[in-house]
């Protein structure tokens, strides 16, 4: 039985030129109702003093509304932009792989 995600590809296949969403662009989709098009790379955005600051996110709106949020995630936080995003939109509290090594929370053969 095919998985939604392999039927999804399936799909896209018809057109060469457009690639199917990846994790990243579904979340920032989900995250804000728009597409991510963006002319750097993808792993580019932890370079970046902001992550489009003028788009209004869930974040954002959960923030205004007195929401304290965190993002928990078991890789680095930075790669992708991820953490610049959680922290521009919504001021979210970003739990990831670093954070939980700093609180000494993996045995010391990870990491």
């Amino acid at each position: 039985m095919r998985t939604l995600l392999e039927k999804e590809k399936k799909e896209w296949g018809h057109c060469p030129s457009l690639e199917p969403p990846g994790p990243w662009e579904r979340f920032f989709g989900e995250s804000t109702g728009l597409p991510l098009k963006i002319s750097i790379e993808q792993n580019s955005m932890d370079s970046q003093k902001h992550f489009f600051p003028s788009v209004t996110a869930l974040g954002d709106i959960l923030e205004e509304e007195g929401y304290n949020q965190k993002f928990l995630l078991g890789s680095v936080g930075y790669f992708g932009g991820r953490e610049l995003f959680m922290e521009d939109h919504g001021n979210v509290a970003v739990e990831d792989f670093s954070y939980w090594k700093r609180k000494g929370k993996f045995p010391e053969t990870i990491g």
